[in-house]
């Protein structure tokens, strides 16, 4: 059998920004049953959460699946695809939960969905490493962009 990449356990990362948490967490799953079974503990460890994006690689089979649970097609799950594939990464699942509180603790609800726009740069290690500079150039002009269109 060729060798191949994985991760050993599980490891997590916790993140926060404007009032929302983010909680991402990386698997050994060499089976669908193991990948659900690692979905299933997470979303039971944080039933309030507003999203639960995920995806997982399978070495057998090349079994593939992710799921954008609620947020625009193809916006959260595929890059997570994506960047388990850019990592060289299988039998693994990437899972990341979102607890955003910012309306309901202004005693807000959504009314109406206009436009969903997300943006997200996904950079593998090595080329951050060799083109870090041109990368930090791009990433700083997008930051001055938003900040003059708030």
């Amino acid at each position: 059998m060729p060798d191949y990449q994985t991760i050993r356990g599980i490891s997590t990362f916790e993140y926060e920004e404007k009032r929302s948490r983010f909680i991402a967490s990386a698997a050994f799953a060499d089976t669908e049953e193991a990948a659900l079974a690692h979905l299933n503990r997470i979303k039971a460890a944080n039933r309030t959460a507003r999203h639960n994006v995920y995806a997982y690689v399978l070495r057998e089979g090349g079994r593939t699946r992710y799921s954008d649970d609620g947020e625009p097609a193809k916006t959260a799950g595929t890059p997570v695809l994506e960047a388990i594939g850019h990592a060289g990464l299988s039998d693994v699942i990437v899972d990341i939960v979102e607890t955003g509180t910012t309306l309901k603790e202004n005693g807000l609800c959504v009314l109406e969905e206009v436009c969903d726009l997300s943006a997200r740069i996904v950079v593998n290690q090595v080329s951050m490493k060799m083109e870090n500079k041109r990368i930090s150039e791009i990433i700083d002009k997008l930051k001055k962009l938003e900040e003059e269109n708030r």
